[in-house]
């Protein structure tokens, strides 16, 4: 009869060993651990379980993240549409807006042959508040923004591309725009 000697533990297994007495010999003891699936949070990636690729749909990719030793398995999906590139600010200067000065942003992007829409999301100065979501046609790669007058009025948006069909792309890498002084 042996005594009980806690090891550590691998991602798969329990371990443990059961050290020999009287000369006996010690053994090395593991049990698998149950390892339920779960989805990341990009495109065929697993935060826990074996990735499973399988047939995706005409909205959306799709894929299982398996579970392991018994465990439950998770059916993942993710939009086909895609976040458009080459999201910036191209410009900056001041315009008469109701008669005052006011500053103006120019925003551009690659288009997406896929889109029917674009939506820029103006954000507000309170992180994750918005000011308002702006919605473009599908064709449109530009946008001027007209906002308040002051030499340090900074500017938040993001930008995603939108099917009628197959959903909304995830919004873009926030960019940040400071505003030309407009006095």
């Amino acid at each position: 009869m042996g005594s009980y000697k806690d090891i550590s533990d691998t991602s798969t297994d329990y371990k443990w060993e059961c050290v020999g007495s009287n000369g006996g010999s010690t053994a090395s003891c593991s049990y698998p651990k149950l390892i339920n699936g779960s989805c990341g949070s990009a495109k065929n990636v697993c935060d826990a379980g074996s990735f499973s690729d399988i047939v995706d749909s005409d909205t959306s990719f799709r894929w299982q993240c398996m579970g392991v030793n018994g465990g439950s398995s998770a059916s993942c999906s993710s939009s086909l549409m895609t976040t458009p590139t080459n999201f910036r600010a191209v410009g900056a200067g001041c315009e008469m807006v109701n008669g005052k000065n006011a500053g103006v942003i120019g925003l551009t992007w690659n288009l997406l042959d896929k889109a029917d829409r674009y939506e820029i999301k103006r954000l507000g100065s309170t992180v994750g508040s918005i000011r308002a979501v702006i919605n473009l046609k599908g064709d449109q790669s530009n946008y001027v923004d007209k906002f308040g007058t002051g030499s340090n009025i900074y500017q938040g948006y993001e930008l995603r591309a939108c099917n009628n069909t197959i959903g909304c792309s995830p919004f873009s890498d926030k960019i940040l725009v400071r505003s030309p002084n407009c006095q």
